[in-house]
């Protein structure tokens, strides 16, 4: 299970790094940067329902809070579990902040107000990469699934005896 864990994080990196590579790439490419600070001109209903959509994906992009009190009780004193985990979890939003921003802010530097949803699907060049990406993608959320099934199953091998029985 840690194995597949540790190859997840890896291949979202990698995923990440690739995206970046190639929205770097594609500024470079045009010599200037697309956009405006003042993002795309449309009605204040459709700012405030985008914003909306942009806080949803925020969310979803910190699913992790869910797990921490799991991860907490695994954790061994001295020092105390709390300082422990809240100097993790401040390093954790830190650093997946600055990268998911940094991955923002250069694909809209690359596609101005056009920029995909996807960072990937705006590419139209280098295959190879952006199908390495989506191998990456696909393995990633295999790994998830079978995680999240893992832990599922164990925890009903806990309530019932007879589900444990089913789980190898």
């Amino acid at each position: 299970m840690a194995f597949s864990f540790g190859l997840n994080n890896v291949l979202h990196l990698f995923m990440h790094c690739i995206g970046l590579g190639l929205g770097i790439a594609k500024i470079i490419s045009h010599g200037e940067l697309r956009g405006s600070l003042s993002g795309v001109h449309n009605s204040p209903v459709t700012r405030t329902w985008n914003a909306f959509q942009a806080l949803g994906n925020i969310a979803f992009a910190y699913t992790f809070a869910g797990v921490l009190l799991e991860i907490q009780d695994t954790l061994r004193s001295p020092p105390p579990e709390n300082k422990t985990m809240k100097r993790a979890t401040l390093y954790g939003i830190a650093v997946t902040t600055i990268f998911y921003m940094s991955v923002g802010f250069v694909g809209y530097a690359a596609f101005g107000n056009h920029a995909p949803g996807n960072l990937l699907t705006g590419f139209y060049e280098s295959f190879l990469l952006i199908d390495i990406a989506n191998l990456f993608i696909v393995i990633h959320l295999v790994g998830a699934c079978q995680s999240d099934m893992g832990l599922t199953t164990v925890k009903l091998g806990d309530l019932d005896p007879q589900v444990s029985k089913l789980v190898p």
